[in-house]
């Protein structure tokens, strides 16, 4: 069936998606045979590659999500168009994340590589900044959690791609108190973990 050729404006209008509350798994199977259909049909798509390794986590399959992502971004390496760019990004976002804890020097080349494509993508500046946390790079890591807590996240606009906001409250708040910790500023961490326990309480609220 032809498409028509409709253009795409904005909308006052606002949705509630409710599909990600609650037990996950029967979902997750249901997509799984679908998405390794999708990436046999089409291979250069990226973002059925970052699905289906997400889909594969979710249904505690470690090994096939990886192999998943480390495919897809064979493929988004390649990427030329910006939307192909910004699914890329969260390859290298799954990708960092698995890697943090047990091999952060390995994680901060992916981020890098990452934010060298994709350098708005503030999920990856967040996984920067847990990256040098990690590897004792306090001061760093600190101006990095204290520049994500100062974006307005109202004003914050990305077509192609989305950020937890609470990378943006109480995830860098808390980090940064880490980071204060480690450093010895005792009193400055005490503060941004009060802050972090305030902004946690204000997101469920």
């Amino acid at each position: 069936m032809a498409q028509e050729p409709l253009g795409i404006v904005s909308s006052p209008i606002r949705l509630d998606h409710l599909g990600y509350d609650g037990d996950q798994s029967r979902k997750h199977s249901r997509n799984l045979p679908l998405l390794l259909q999708a990436v046999r049909d089409q291979p250069g798509r990226v973002y059925y590659w970052a699905h289906l390794a997400e889909t594969f986590a979710a249904l505690g399959k470690g090994a096939a999500a990886i192999e998943a992502a480390k495919t897809g971004l064979v493929v988004g390496r390649r990427a030329e168009t910006d939307k192909q760019k910004a699914d890329t990004s969260l390859l290298f976002q799954f990708l960092a994340r698995a890697a943090l804890d047990k091999n952060p020097l390995a994680a901060m080349v992916l981020i890098h590589e990452g934010l060298a494509r994709y350098p708005s993508d503030y999920a990856l500046t967040f996984l920067k900044g847990r990256g040098l946390c990690l590897t004792g790079s306090y001061e760093d890591a600190l101006f990095i959690f204290r520049q994500l807590l100062e974006v307005e996240v109202d004003g914050l606009v990305d077509e192609l791609i989305a950020f937890d906001g609470r990378i943006f409250g109480e995830f860098s708040a808390h980090l940064a108190g880490v980071c204060l910790m480690k450093m010895g500023r005792q009193s400055e961490a005490t503060a941004m973990f009060r802050a972090a326990i305030g902004m946690s309480l204000r997101s469920v609220s």
